[in-house]
């Protein structure tokens, strides 16, 4: 409580400077700067911080999507695209979505489908997932037929769209192979939500996939997916 206190009081530039300075202390740096949001002086830092090599990508993506500055857009863009690791994609990808709001949904569907590299696109995917539009399930999927994603990171993202559960309905029991399969992990990522309740036909025909086999599952994982079924039921 005290190390966040003193945090209330700490100039912008020196908050990002402790960030640079010490990696372990940067959640609290977030949570600080996006307290102040938006934040010009830490905008400022962060630039400064950054074109000297002194603060990795990863970190200036996070950074610059909490500070909220629109000019920081391109900077985490150009992050994205250039997919340096540690996460850096990821992080850019949900900064884009925080600084750009709904003017990013268009470049980052793009960005999904076109960027060079599959980080690059999966960060892209995480972006256009925290946007919560109603068209994003649709768009993750075509995106995954198309081999620009892979269909576990684009199932997990459609478990938390505020729409997940009538996606789930809707791609089970067709003859799209892919959607069903899509359907059975995006179950499994929405039944890990605290807010996670199926209506009980929707329970029962996740159940009856599974135990049909049409979509491949470890046992383990099998099971572990029956039960949190069986749990989710309980609350309906």
């Amino acid at each position: 409580m005290a190390r966040r206190a003193a945090l209330h009081s700490t100039p912008s530039r020196e908050l990002v400077a402790l960030a640079v300075r010490d990696n372990a202390r940067f959640k609290g740096v977030v949570s600080e700067i996006e307290r102040r949001a938006p934040d010009r002086a830490a905008f400022d830092a962060i630039v400064v911080a950054r074109a000297s090599g002194a603060m990795p990508p990863w970190l200036a993506a996070v950074l610059l999507g909490r500070a909220r500055i629109d000019d920081g857009y391109a900077m985490v863009r150009q992050i994205l695209v250039d997919a340096p690791g540690l996460l850096a994609e990821s992080y850019a990808g949900a900064a884009m979505a925080r600084l750009g709001g709904e003017r990013a949904f268009d470049d980052l569907a793009a960005l999904m489908l076109d960027a060079p590299r599959l980080v690059s696109r999966e960060g892209a995917a995480e972006g256009l997932a925290l946007l919560r539009r109603p068209t994003t399930a649709s768009l993750l999927l075509r995106a995954t037929r198309q081999g620009r994603i892979r269909r576990q990171t684009a199932a997990c993202l459609v478990g938390d769209l505020p729409d997940a559960a009538s996606t789930i309905a809707e791609w089970l029991g067709g003859d799209d192979a892919l959607a069903e399969q899509m359907a059975i992990g995006a179950a499994l990522a929405y039944l890990a939500r605290v807010d996670a309740v199926l209506p009980p036909a929707l329970a029962h025909a996740v159940e009856v996939t599974i135990r049909s086999g049409r979509v491949k599952q470890s046992p383990s994982t099998r099971q572990h997916l029956l039960e949190r079924l069986q749990r989710a039921a309980s609350k309906a």
